[in-house]
């Protein structure tokens, strides 16, 4: 919780975080090469908004994602 003097209105790490998931749908827009890229590129900006919006339900995806993505460069 920030304080309610903050002049954040969200938690840093998941404005972070959530930028750095619409950096990649961009950047997957930018080099789109299969329709699969254009649902995952749909897909990381409706999780960015949910961590915006503090749903956590999309906090949640995005840990099972992290944790699916590390296993496999991992």
């Amino acid at each position: 919780m920030q304080p309610a003097n903050s002049p954040f209105s969200y938690p840093l790490g998941a404005t972070l975080i959530a930028g750095l998931l619409f950096y990649e749908a961009v950047m997957r827009l930018i080099y789109l090469r299969s329709p699969w890229g254009l649902t995952v590129c749909g897909l990381y900006i409706v999780l960015g908004i949910g961590l915006l919006k503090m749903y956590r339900l999309a906090r949640w995806a995005v840990v099972v994602y992290a944790i699916l993505d590390a296993a496999r460069y991992g």
